[in-house]
């Protein structure tokens, strides 16, 4: 019950915190109701089965309570407006799942969606006057949205951080927090202490000037007093992790039956789950998507800390939705805090590997030429450079090859029970296509795209090739999934498997931990010095500190 409507009261919501703070155009973008049209349909056809179950009278008090959750943002505000889109849209939404209308005909009787034309289903669209009572939602809905969507600056705007991909909540402003969600430690290393900027995860340690600290304390946040780091990490060759890329790195994932507590984090993560993700994963294998496909130490953050306990708590996730070489990514890659000369060296993988190609745009001009790619990633290591301490790492991840269309296209949606090629028209038609060169019924079309991805992958080949820098030495690596996609098959495994099936093509937990497979032994192989040696103190650092080194609580203490 609380599952689905909370799902309903957050539509708008979720949609926003997944996109707005983190896009600067408007959230509602497209035609015909955009992004929340989508989403509106998606969600409605999740939650149908459940709302039928729940008795009439408990659903106002249930929604209130859904309502609820939202009161800790923009002092009480969005509680407020949330409540107020419940009582626009739940008598609509109740009757006409009760009647067993199709996720259609509900969200363009509630105004979400406004083009008829743009239909999932076969069914015909709500009659006129099912919506008339309406008439005065765009008006609700453009109040909300641009309450929290407008790059207001200053307090008045709640989500004024998160726009820098920084956490939320950061008390002492060094960037890292004790609250998970938010661009918190879901995302980078867990503060130890959030009262003292200088105490962070990823600081070196030392015992004068700037590196001063007192014996007891842990400046770097991994678990290890400052007493014992020298003599059990000094020499150790300790590194941190920071992966700087898209939704397929921030892992992009809703699962099909979201508990309350499990869409509120979705919606507060942007849709994401980092804490599973192939670079910066932490969770428990139990924990996180397809749990009985997941590996055990299976990220490479999960095996750099095996390697070297030193490492522990030491991550950076900067990925972002949507990101692509132009545009925010270019400019906001300063969210990567690390500090030439406090810090640690780094590992850093960059890994764009997709929006340079997919764009909603129906054409070519959209994506990234290779000349401008090579100027955007050759100004991203130029920044890196100022950045990164002496003795980091970086590694450039090639873009995937594109094949979706001719493995999911015919494959039905288990929410919407359509072809995931209905599903791609229909968001076409909204102009919210997550991928126009990749998800086009064109084949020329999509051979097109694959060829300009591999172009840009040579670019990214070329640029470790040919450029050096005095912090960071540079290599190139081809994206896994062709390859990982190839085996899949040929052992028999349904391809399905290999995608989240929202159904844009995002890699699913499957690949994350495939992914960190290949890019793990690849580096054993090319380069050892990326990952470092295994540090001799491991054992005594483990009975030791074993405890301590949990401080984010969501982290495998395996």
């Amino acid at each position: 019950m609380m599952r689905a409507l909370t799902l309903f009261a957050l539509i708008a919501y979720a949609t926003a915190l997944a996109s707005a703070p983190f896009r600067k155009s408007d959230v509602r973008g497209g035609h015909g109701g955009g992004v929340p049209c989508a989403a509106c349909t998606i969600v409605v056809a999740d939650l149908a089965d459940a709302l039928r179950s729940v008795p009439e009278s408990d659903i106002d008090r249930e929604a209130a309570k859904a309502c609820a959750l939202l009161r800790r943002f923009d002092n009480g505000k969005i509680e407020k407006d949330c409540l107020a889109l419940w009582s626009l849209f739940g008598p609509t939404l109740v009757r006409m799942v009760s009647e067993n209308a199709n996720p259609d005909a509900i969200c363009q009787a509630m105004r979400i969606c406004t083009d008829p034309k743009c239909t999932l289903y076969d069914d015909p669209p709500p009659s006129s006057s099912s919506s008339a009572q309406h008439e005065h939602v765009p008006a609700l809905a453009d109040r909300l949205l641009s309450t929290l969507t407008k790059p207001i600056t200053g307090a008045e705007w709640p989500w004024q951080k998160l726009t820098q991909h920084k956490p939320f909540f950061d008390a002492d402003g060094d960037t890292y927090s004790t609250f998970a969600e938010l661009r918190g430690s879901d995302w980078r290393g867990r503060d130890c202490d959030d009262g003292d900027a200088t105490v962070y995860p990823g600081r070196r340690f030392g015992t004068s000037g700037a590196l001063a600290s007192a014996p007891s304390a842990d400046n770097n946040c991994n678990g290890i007093p400052n007493a014992d780091e020298d003599r059990l990490c000094g020499s150790s060759d300790a590194r941190g992790l920071i992966v700087i890329g898209d939704s397929a790195s921030a892992h992009f994932h809703l699962n099909l039956n979201l508990t309350l507590s499990g869409l509120v984090r979705a919606a507060m993560d942007e849709l994401d789950a980092p804490y599973c993700s192939w670079g910066t994963g932490f969770m428990n294998a139990s924990d996180c998507p397809l749990a009985a496909q997941k590996q055990s130490y299976s990220s490479l953050y999960e095996r750099l800390r095996k390697r070297n306990r030193c490492n522990h708590n030491d991550f950076e996730n900067i990925s972002v939705n949507g990101a692509r070489s132009t545009g925010e990514m270019h400019h906001d890659i300063n969210a990567t805090t690390r500090n030439i000369i406090t810090d640690k060296p780094a590992l850093v993988v960059y890994a764009l590997v997709g929006n340079d190609i997919c764009t909603p745009h129906p054409d070519f001009s959209h994506m990234t030429s290779p000349t401008e790619f090579h100027e955007m990633v050759t100004d991203a290591m130029k920044y890196l450079e100022g950045l990164l301490p002496k003795g980091s790492h970086v590694v450039l991840l090639g873009l995937e090859s594109g094949g979706i269309w001719d493995l999911m296209a015919d494959k039905i949606h288990p929410a919407l029970q359509v072809p995931y090629s209905r599903v791609w028209e229909y968001t076409d038609c909204l102009q919210v296509q997550p991928c126009w060169g990749w998800l086009n019924p064109s084949k020329e079309v999509r051979e097109n795209s694959t060829a300009l991805a591999r172009t840009l992958s040579g670019v990214l080949e070329s640029i470790a090739a040919t450029e050096s820098y005095d912090n960071f030495d540079i290599l190139y690596l081809p994206n896994p999934e062709p390859q990982i996609v190839q085996d899949w098959i040929a052992s028999g495994h349904d391809v399905a498997d290999l995608f989240e099936w929202v159904g844009g093509g995002h890699p699913s937990q499957i690949v994350h931990d495939k992914t960190a497979d290949y890019i793990w032994n690849a580096l054993l192989e090319k380069r050892p010095d990326f990952v470092g040696p295994e540090n001799p103190n491991n054992v005594e650092i483990t009975k030791m500190y074993g405890k301590t080194q949990q401080l984010n609580p969501r982290e495998s203490t395996a």
